[in-house]
C-alpha cells in the first residue's frame, strides 16, 4: 500500500483521504491537550486541599475537645482529693485518710 502512510523527517504525517496535518497544527492540538490535562490536575488539587483543609480543621477540634475533657477530668479528681480529710502530727507529712483511718498517737500522749 504505497502512498497511504509516509513518514518524512518534519514529523508530518500523510493519510490517504486526508488532508496533510502541519507541524504547527500538531504543536497547538499537543498544547490544547497538555492545557486540558493542566487543568483537570488543578481541579483535583484544589478538591485535595479543600479535603486537607476539612480534616486539619476536624483534628483540631478533636484535639481540643480532648484537652478540655482532660482538663475537666483532673478537675474532677483534684476535687476528689480535696475532699477527703487529712492527718497530721507533728513528725509526718500530711496523710490522706479514708474511711478506715486511724487516729496516729504523738509522742506526747504516750
Amino acid at each position: 500500500m504505497p502512498g497511504n502512510f509516509e513518514a518524512s523527517n518534519s514529523v508530518e504525517v500523510l493519510y490517504t483521504g486526508l488532508p496533510p496535518v502541519e507541524e504547527s497544527d500538531r504543536k497547538i492540538s499537543l498544547i490544547m491537550e497538555l492545557s486540558t490535562q493542566l487543568s483537570l490536575q488543578t481541579e483535583k488539587i484544589t478538591q485535595l486541599e479543600e479535603v486537607l483543609a476539612e480534616k486539619e480543621q476536624k483534628i483540631e477540634e478533636l484535639i481540643a475537645m480532648h484537652s478540655y475533657q482532660l482538663s475537666q477530668e483532673e478537675a474532677s479528681l483534684s476535687e476528689g482529693v480535696q475532699e477527703l480529710p487529712v492527718v497530721c502530727d507533728d513528725r509526718t507529712a500530711p496523710v490522706v485518710c479514708e474511711d478506715r483511718c486511724v487516729p496516729v498517737a504523738s509522742d506526747e500522749e504516750s
